[in-house]
């Protein structure tokens, strides 16, 4: 009885040590593979969103041949506040040489130049700019989408949503 007993615990810790171990894998893949999941998925929403207001403010830019920066800025800060308000999404409207037009949560007065923001740049190549970076306005971990606004084969400004993914690391 004592040398079974015995034998248990010599073979206990190894048992232990080899469940611990798998456990701990298996959690580590569940929380990376969760993670990318929800990360694609708010990619995919936020790509909807960001197509939404772009065909929006996209009527709204093309429809203005000549109208004044002070005029631009009154129609399309208070839209872009009203949608933040509606959905929780930030929306920013960007115009070619970086200046901020309009943002859903932030004073546009403060804010620097975005030309050289990731997704703003690739937006003014014609291309979806996709970015997952920290938001000084906001002081927050933020996915980013932007998409131009195309006027006879010219980026005549972009349209850029947000979402805080704080929000996803805290519930993995």
């Amino acid at each position: 009885m004592n040398k079974k007993r015995k034998l248990i615990w010599q073979i206990f810790p190894s048992f232990l040590l080899i469940t611990l171990l798998s456990l701990t894998a298996v959690t580590s893949y569940s929380n990376r593979y969760f993670k990318t999941f929800f990360l694609q998925y708010s990619e995919k929403e936020l790509t909807i969103q960001t197509q939404l207001l772009e065909k929006k403010f996209g009527h709204i830019l093309k429809a203005r041949p000549d109208t004044g920066l002070e005029k631009l800025v009154a129609l399309i800060d208070p839209l872009c506040k009203e949608i933040g308000l509606e959905t929780g999404t930030r929306a920013t409207v960007i115009m070619p040489d970086g200046l901020v037009v309009g943002d859903s949560f932030g004073d546009i007065s403060t804010m620097e130049n975005h030309a050289s923001r990731p997704e703003i740049a690739k937006a003014l190549g014609t291309m979806k700019g996709v970015s997952i970076r920290y938001s000084a306005t906001l002081d927050n971990q933020m996915m980013y989408i932007a998409l131009p606004v195309v006027k006879d084969d010219e980026v005549i400004a972009v349209v850029r949503t947000a979402v805080s993914i704080s929000a996803i690391d805290q519930e993995i």
